[in-house]
This record gives structure tokens, C-alpha cells and sequence, in this order.
């Protein structure tokens, strides 16, 4: 698989799409609904600390750059898809948040990850249900063996081989994510 492009989007302006598409208060069923326009401070501060994370200097691999492949792949499966899958807001939800909390010393950024994303939804107004199921999708993302035997939800195996996808990339790609790794 050729590496995809990173977004020509300014990554807040693609935040911001996604998070009124993701819906906010009143809209139970995760819809857009400009009725229930997010607060644009709220957003602005949400992506702010994504921003942080993300975008820290020791972060070599766990940064934007494989935010944005992650995102690109999977907008790049779904684009032409009218209506989105019904699951598509969970699923760039676990992507937006998967590596947020990222320590090679420890082992439970997954699940650091997935609060953080819980506490960012709850100050978006996002649906709690999404909120929970999108947490889950970050938790399996420790890819250990219980994560990849049925009955995995399709959202959960979708965020999995969008993380993984880089295992797919041209082998001088795959060399410079390791090193990337190893320097992390």
C-alpha cells in the first residue's frame, strides 16, 4: 500500500467538521443537526490539548502526521459513501484519541487514551453512548490477543486495521516508523 498523503485540511478546520458531524446536545442518534451547534470554545479547547499531545516534540511516530494517515484512510475508504456507515463517527472518534496519552514506559496509555477521550466528549456534549463505545475502540487498541477474536464490533476491527495500517506501507516507510518508535 503506497503512503497516503497527510490531509491538505488544516487539521482544527477537519476537527471542527468532525466534531459537528459527530453531533452534539439533542441529537441522541450521533447525527448533524445545526440546531446543536458545538460551543466553538469548547472545540477550540478540546483540539487545543489534542494539539499539545499530539504535537510534542518527543512524539516522533504517535503524532499528527499518523493522526492524519489514520484519518486519511479511513475518510479515504468512505468517500463517495452516501449515507456514511452508521458507525463512521465512533470509529474517526477512537481515531482522533487512540494515541493521545502516549509513555513507552507504561503500559496502560490505551486506557489512559480512552479516558481522556470519555472527559473530552463529555465537555463536547457528545453522545455519552458514542463517547463509551468510541472508548472502547481506543482500548483495543493494545492489540493483544482478546481484541482480535470475534465477536469484535466492525468499528473496533476498523480502528484496528486503521492503526495498523502502516504495517502495510512501502518497506522504506515501514523502516522510518520503526526508527521513529525507537526514538519514542
Amino acid at each position: 500500500m503506497p503512503l497516503p498523503p497527510l490531509s491538505p485540511v488544516n487539521p482544527y478546520l477537519r476537527w471542527r467538521e468532525f466534531v459537528q458531524r459527530a453531533g452534539g446536545p439533542g441529537r441522541p442518534d450521533g447525527g448533524f443537526d445545526p440546531a446543536q451547534q458545538i460551543d466553538e470554545a469548547i472545540s477550540l479547547n478540546v483540539y487545543g490539548t489534542l494539539d499539545v499531545l499530539y504535537g510534542n516534540q518527543s512524539r516522533r511516530y504517535h503524532n499528527w502526521a499518523h493522526i492524519g494517515w489514520c484519518l486519511d484512510i479511513l475518510t479515504g475508504e468512505f468517500f463517495e459513501a452516501e449515507p456514511y456507515p452508521e458507525w463512521f463517527s465512533r470509529v474517526e472518534l477512537a481515531l482522533w484519541f487512540h494515541d493521545v496519552i502516549y509513555d513507552p514506559r507504561r503500559k496502560d496509555n490505551e486506557a489512559r487514551s480512552a479516558r481522556v477521550l470519555k472527559g473530552c466528549a463529555a465537555l463536547l456534549g457528545l453522545d455519552p453512548m458514542l463517547a463509551s463505545a468510541a472508548a472502547f475502540d481506543v482500548e483495543a487498541t493494545t492489540h493483544t490477543l482478546e481484541w482480535s477474536h470475534p465477536p469484535c464490533p466492525e468499528p473496533t476491527r476498523w480502528v484496528l486495521d486503521i492503526d495498523l495500517a502502516s504495517l502495510g506501507f512501502s518497506p522504506e516507510r515501514f523502516d522510518e516508523n520503526s526508527v521513529q518508535i525507537r526514538e519514542e
